[in-house]
């Protein structure tokens, strides 16, 4: 459980990474997409073992029900509880026998609300890796190759590894 939690926690990292190198054109290549898609779905895959076996080794073993109490609002055990009249509260008192019971119902708290809101985003991240198509130019040789133009001399050298980053240096 917890190894599978860790990986689904871990691959959030790099799934918002990929979210965001994906919302800027010059970033948005096929191969980010499909790491995207890929990461996404693993990471999805875990937060469901998650939640299964969460659910499986935890949550099932609960107790739910009815628990007795004493007038004191103290919980009774099994025995006390069977037995009429008055029990001793192992102390050297004396109480009376069941006063009411307490109805214990479990449910989820903010904590598992949110990750199940977590793991249902990945899904919404997952459609939308689907259905947002990368820019035309990773796809159409055409286009390529008029950036390529742009981006070189004539000659074919590339401008900046001759002309190289300008840097400025305060004195």
């Amino acid at each position: 459980v917890v190894a599978s939690l860790i990986v689904s926690v871990v691959t959030y990292i790099p799934t918002i990474s990929t979210d965001v190198l994906r919302m800027y054109p010059n970033y948005d290549v096929n191969c980010q997409k499909a790491f995207g898609f890929i990461v996404a779905i693993f990471g999805l895959l875990m937060a469901i073992n998650t939640w299964l076996q969460y659910d499986k080794y935890c949550v099932s073993n609960f107790y739910q029900g009815l628990v007795p109490h004493d007038d004191r609002g103290q919980v009774m055990m099994e025995a006390q509880a069977r037995a009429p009249g008055t029990y001793s509260d192992g102390g050297g008192g004396w109480t009376s026998a069941v006063a009411g019971f307490f109805d214990i119902v479990w449910q989820e708290g903010p904590g598992l609300i949110c990750l199940m809101t977590a793991t249902f985003l990945k899904i919404v991240d997952i459609v939308c890796h689907m259905l947002l198509p990368t820019p035309s130019i990773t796809r159409n040789y055409e286009e390529q190759a008029e950036y390529e133009k742009l981006s070189t001399k004539e000659d074919g050298e590339d401008k900046l590894k001759e002309e190289g980053p300008v840097i400025e240096y305060d004195a």
